[in-house]
């Protein structure tokens, strides 16, 4: 993985373990602010006008800051993608890991793991669409650039985590060892809704839940379409 060590100095806001004191973090956390801004700004200017608009001083201009900052954090316009790409990640991982840890049980119906699976992924995606087209186009980042991809793993692993958490324990005619593949099927399903109901607008919510039912009824015991 080499997104940890972009080229460039690295960010002194960045935590240091040698230095873990309350007066030390207060002394980073107008950095960290800064650095997080200008990440949300490079969010906005890729979900606008996608990767190829990302420059420091396009990114100055959106986050409201000198362009001296902005040469400060990201030594190179690639470097601020590996890094938004990072924080992009770090975000939805975590989102995703809540709604999990959230779910009281395994549903055990269809219609309930779909209901989850729209509140968790799509509900609040899809009130934010530049947001998303921007995670999406950042996202492409590691299909151009192999040494992504463990990052863009990491973000696919909470995916699979929470589909494999919703799905029965025992899938009918299918081994433990197909469940991966079965799981991350679903997870590729729910990009590619994603994906279009985002370029054409056409499927809604309830063609959503329509498409997703379609297909977790073929997977559920006593069920089918």
């Amino acid at each position: 993985m080499t997104t940890s060590t972009a080229r460039g100095r690295t960010p002194t806001v960045r935590p240091a373990a040698t230095d873990p004191s309350p007066a030390a973090r207060n002394r980073r956390a107008p950095g960290v602010r800064r650095l997080t801004a200008m990440l949300e700004a490079t969010v906005r200017i890729v979900g606008v006008s996608g990767t190829s608009a990302v420059t420091h001083r396009s990114l100055a201009t959106e986050a409201g800051v000198p362009l001296a900052a902005t040469t400060y954090y990201f030594s190179s316009r690639q470097d601020i993608i590996v890094q938004t790409l990072e924080h992009v990640v770090r975000g939805e991982t975590a989102r995703l890991h809540i709604h999990r840890e959230g779910l009281s049980r395994r549903p055990v119906t269809p219609e309930e793991a779909v209901a989850v699976l729209y509140d968790s992924v799509f509900r609040g995606a899809l009130a934010e669409r530049v947001r998303v087209t921007a995670q999406l186009e950042i996202f492409l980042e590691c299909a151009r650039r192999p040494e992504l991809r463990e990052t863009a793993e990491r973000w696919t692993g909470a995916q699979v985590g929470l589909v494999d958490a919703l799905l029965p324990e025992v899938l009918p005619g299918r081994t433990e060892r197909d469940r991966d593949r079965v799981v991350r099927t679903v997870v590729a399903s729910l990009d590619g809704l994603m994906l279009e109901e985002l370029a054409t607008g056409s499927l809604g919510e309830q063609g959503i839940r329509q498409s997703l039912l379609c297909l977790l009824g073929v997977l559920w015991p006593g069920t089918g379409v």
